[in-house]
């Protein structure tokens, strides 16, 4: 019987949701950017695009090291990390484009 890790289901889970999650952030992001009215908005959704692939390089690091930490803190701060910095983002676009418009 083959024991490799990468034919169980679980890994295979993890992977796939590790890639659909990547490939739903570069969408967003790219679209996002697509979007944007200003260079300004463009420079902030790339801030923070990057801020948020840095939060989950973090987030994996800590899963590594200490995996009951960092996944308490993907189950309870990630979704509220996300949630605070999408509220957070769409108030600092939409400062920007009143800012423009004055």
């Amino acid at each position: 019987m083959d024991s490799s890790i990468v034919t169980h289901p679980e890994f295979i889970g993890v992977m796939l949701g590790c890639l659909l999650g990547l490939l739903g952030g570069i969408t967003g992001t790219y679209f996002s950017y697509r979007k944007a009215k200003s260079h300004a908005e463009r420079v902030w959704i790339l801030f923070y695009a990057t801020a948020i692939l840095a939060f989950c390089i973090v987030l994996a690091a800590v899963m590594l090291i200490n995996s009951r930490l960092g996944w308490i803190i993907f189950q309870i701060g990630y979704p509220l990390a996300l949630v605070a910095s999408i509220i957070a983002i769409t108030r600092h676009l939409k400062q920007i484009r009143e800012d423009r418009h004055q």
